[in-house]
């Protein structure tokens, strides 16, 4: 049997189904199970406990640097006996690179485009049916924003309300999991149920907008900074950091809270040159905290107790 554990984003779940396709193809089995980086450990647990487990997959999942060391442990526990290849394209698994190697786990990254490149090239080819998931491996680029030009439209506007469904009920995994099936059994890129929930979408993040202006803390020529502590904006706040970033041609960050901890989540516009997975992950670690990413869209989660300190010092690092 074979295992996957992805991203519960786009790119993760179009990754998976191009597995999946490809297990099928095998007539191998493929147990799927969505994860975030920092949740990852628990998700590894679960793991643990599968039988006849032949490969272990982990695809789409940025290392996040507060767990890492449970996360050593337990990988190297479930690589003794376990094939275990992770795919990803996150900046902090390529910096911790070299102690997943050790740890006995295979790697397959990619710096300039993201995980469904990566699927379809190892697998995509012996899918059953390459050029849907060749398709369908646009989608996951076009929603990671890494996608190469001449796109078709078609794919564009499915990845585009693919993006906005999955807004609407982030941890509805029934969803997530109905989504893979939609791929790989029907060849379909979205059904109305995909278009229903995206035009829910479209009106909340609509209305998620007006609320994130009238929240605006601190604005400079280079950065933009949107106090949601207090707001309930869970599955819209790195789609309308997007959107305000490419509005304002600024870096944006949105603050806001996570039972214990204060999260910043930062997207930069296209054609702005700036690293902010060096400065962010350098303000994390001063409080205790950690965080994932590429250069140009990141998030930190800290204790709730230094969100202050955190906020003063984003508009100090960005004058």
């Amino acid at each position: 049997m074979i295992a996957a554990v992805v991203h519960g984003d786009i790119d993760g779940l179009v990754s998976a189904a191009i597995l999946y396709s490809y297990s099928r193809n095998r007539n191998e089995r493929v147990k799927i199970y969505t994860s975030q980086p920092y949740l990852l450990p628990q998700a590894l647990l679960r793991i643990q406990n599968l039988k006849r487990l032949r490969r272990l997959y982990i695809m789409d999942l940025g290392l996040d640097q507060q767990t890492w060391a449970r996360m050593r442990h337990l990988m190297r526990l479930i690589a003794e006996s376990v094939k275990t290849v992770w795919l990803d394209h996150h900046v902090t698994t390529v910096r911790l690179a070299d102690e997943l190697v050790d740890a006995g786990v295979s790697l397959v990254l990619s710096i300039d485009r993201c995980a469904s490149t990566i699927a379809y090239h190892m697998f995509g080819r012996g899918s059953e049916d390459p050029s849907f998931f060749l398709k369908l491996a646009r989608v996951g680029e076009v929603s990671d924003k890494v996608a190469p030009s001449g796109v078709e439209p078609e794919v564009v506007e499915a990845a585009n309300k693919l993006v906005l469904a999955l807004s609407e009920n982030p941890s509805d995994e029934a969803f997530k999991m109905d989504l893979i099936r939609l791929w790989v059994l029907e060849r379909r890129l979205i059904n109305e149920e995909v278009e229903i929930r995206a035009s829910i979408a479209a009106r909340r993040l609509e209305r998620l907008k007006k609320l994130a202006l009238e929240s605006v803390v601190y604005q400079s020529d280079s950065a933009l900074i949107v106090d949601f502590r207090g707001v309930n904006a869970t599955g819209y706040i790195g789609l309308l950091a997007s959107q305000l970033a490419e509005e304002f041609k600024r870096t944006v960050f949105i603050v806001f809270n996570a039972q214990s901890e204060l999260v910043v989540t930062s997207r930069a516009p296209q054609g702005v040159d700036v690293d902010l997975s060096t400065r962010l992950l350098g303000l994390a670690s001063k409080y205790g905290g950690g965080g994932g990413g590429h250069p140009r869209a990141f998030s930190i989660r800290v204790p709730s107790a230094a969100s202050d300190s955190v906020l003063r010092e984003l508009m100090s690092h960005f004058p």
